[in-house]
């Protein structure tokens, strides 16, 4: 797609702004007492989270521009920095089946990809995707790191491509509200009838049977991926 000048300049911009301002992770872990700690951590731009953070922002910026937010700009830039670092691998083989980290291989890539022509035929390739909030979430996860410019460079052009596509001029998927209305209905069945029941056996001094039913209502809850799916696409066209 072909985007203003002025529009595609404060993209690039924004899409510096990891560099500039580093994303923090928070994790949870454990002392050697045995006391609780949160870990403040810099988000790590080729490692797995970074693809997570990818997704955040795309949905940030997707949801923004949706409610006419002028905003939306810096999230979508931090996610095509994290989408674009991904793709730069660290790995080189050794003994022709093992892999090991080499960020001299990480470096060299890194800096060869300036040198590449940029691959057309992978922006086609983008084109031609009806890109849904699904669609776009699928080919981000499946993402892998390259070990060689030209395929990172590859990868990192079509994945940027597509997350344009999927923020500014998405394919709403045939069927969209229906299918949404009954995954809902099916969703309320799943996780209301344990919820009705856990209600029902504290009433009647069951504890056991109503933690029971409670934990089978919120695994209800997060095991529906049909519904996640349809609330993600209607999340995604609807403010």
């Amino acid at each position: 797609m072909d985007l203003p000048d002025e529009l595609a300049h404060k993209i690039s911009e924004a899409s510096i702004l990891p560099d500039l301002t580093p994303d923090i992770d928070f994790t949870l872990t454990t002392t050697k007492k045995g006391n609780l700690k949160v870990k403040e951590t810099q988000v790590r731009h080729h490692s797995e989270k970074a693809k997570q953070w990818a997704w955040k922002y795309l949905y940030k910026a997707r949801r923004q521009y949706l409610k006419g937010n002028q905003d939306w700009v810096e999230p979508l830039g931090r996610a095509l920095h994290y989408i674009q670092d991904y793709t730069v691998g660290k790995n080189k083989t050794v003994l022709r089946f093992f892999k090991v980290k080499s960020w001299d291989v990480h470096n060299t890539i890194e800096n060869s990809i300036s040198k590449c022509a940029i691959p057309r035929g992978e922006i086609l390739r983008a084109s031609k995707i009806p890109v849904s909030a699904n669609v776009l979430k699928a080919e981000l996860s499946k993402s892998t790191l390259k070990e060689n410019a030209d395929a990172a460079m590859a990868e990192a052009t079509y994945l940027t491509a597509l997350a344009l596509r999927g923020v500014l001029e998405p394919t709403k998927p045939e069927g969209l509200e229906e299918n949404f209305r009954k995954s809902l209905k099916r969703h309320l069945t799943i996780v209301g009838l344990p919820l009705f029941g856990t209600v029902i056996s504290y009433i009647f001094g069951r504890t056991d049977c109503s933690v029971a039913l409670l934990l089978l209502s919120v695994l209800g809850h997060y095991l529906d991926y049909n519904f996640h799916q349809w609330d993600l696409e209607r999340r995604w066209f609807y403010k």
